[in-house]
């Protein structure tokens, strides 16, 4: 095989790809994305230099992505390289700077499959216990793998629950989406929320929730330039999967099926629309006497605005049969007072 610094050399650019990177990635509070940009380039222009080079280096991924980029067809089969590693960056805090190095395959939760390929595994602690994720597939953000604006991407976003004291589990959820390429727009309007919402009985209802619970919001790309069939075959087999683990958030099913759903419960005119149109009809599917009882106790991730969210939060907290994650960590750890997520 020809090593890592040939190929380097034979291609003569840029591993990253900054027009993908920019699209995919975006800011992540308080993390830039110009910054992490350099320096993830910087780590793999390192790492395709060193002896010996990881299999396949990111070179190889490269010349993969070249080689392969005349029969790739929108909503074909992602052809992406396995390999055994990620690339986590994880932003440190107290440095302010962002530290990147390879890691071993994290094991998939019920519900979610593991990809063979490697990722990029964006970690970023926030104050008040909140803690944001990003994993997206290395492959699509080097260089010659084209355009990652055009078709769909399917994700899986989730937010987990974590004993404060002890980081175990308390509760995990997970959603399938399929989107145009501003993926992150859930988690984003999530965080933003969260940390600083202007709404304060939401803020009070989350708080009320979460209690001293440290939460991890996060959002898994698994695929990008996806046509409009193939996305929503996806999200239909996603949704399923999740729903037989018990984490699923979709409040109805997915793709096709979930479209006629929304159609006969009279919120959605027609399943033929843009998926646009989805989401007003899913926050008034969400809002309806008819979706009694409501999605597991957890914040909404489809709906386009957070203006009822409140009445959500308050009918979910104020009900004694359900046991939040707020009741549970203060029933573990009845000396330890509730700290507010800000």
């Amino acid at each position: 095989m020809t090593s890592g610094s040939e190929r380097e050399e034979a291609y003569g650019g840029p591993l990253l790809d900054a027009a993908a990177f920019l699209a995919l990635v975006r800011d992540l509070y308080p993390v830039r994305v110009s910054e992490l940009y350099y320096e993830l380039e910087l780590f793999l222009e390192e790492t395709a230099r060193s002896s010996p080079a990881p299999v396949p280096t990111p070179a190889d991924l490269v010349s993969h992505n070249l080689a392969t980029a005349p029969s790739r067809s929108q909503g074909g089969a992602m052809d992406l390289m396995p390999a055994p590693a990620d690339v986590v960056a994880t932003f440190d805090p107290a440095g302010r700077r962002t530290w990147i190095a390879f890691s071993g395959r994290e094991a998939p939760m019920p519900g979610e499959t593991e990809a063979p390929w490697p990722l990029l595994r964006i970690v970023v602690p926030g104050a008040g216990g909140l803690t944001r994720t990003v994993a997206a597939p290395l492959q699509v953000l080097l260089s010659g793998w084209g355009d990652v604006t055009s078709g769909y991407c399917c994700a899986l976003h989730g937010i987990d629950f974590l004993d404060g004291g002890t980081g175990q589990p308390i509760e995990r959820w997970r959603v399938a989406r399929v989107s145009d390429v501003d993926w992150l727009a859930p988690m984003d309007r999530q965080e933003r929320e969260v940390r600083a919402g202007t709404d304060r009985h939401y803020r009070a209802a989350w708080q009320d929730y979460a209690g001293a619970c440290r939460v991890v919001l996060g959002s898994h790309l698994v695929a990008v330039g996806q046509s409009i069939e193939a996305a929503l075959a996806w999200e239909t087999s996603a949704v399923q999967r999740l729903s037989d683990a018990g984490v699923a958030l979709n409040l109805t099913p997915g793709g096709r099926t979930g479209l006629q759903f929304l159609v006969d419960h009279g919120v959605l005119g027609s399943p033929a629309v843009p998926l646009a149109a989805r989401e007003p009809a899913l926050q008034a599917w969400v809002l309806s006497g008819e979706a009694e009882p409501w999605c597991p106790p957890v914040p909404h991730l489809l709906a386009p605005s957070w203006i009822d969210l409140p009445t959500y939060f308050r009918r979910l907290a104020s009900d004694p049969s359900r046991t939040t994650p707020s009741r549970r960590t203060t029933a573990r750890r009845p000396d330890r007072p509730t700290a507010p997520m800000d």
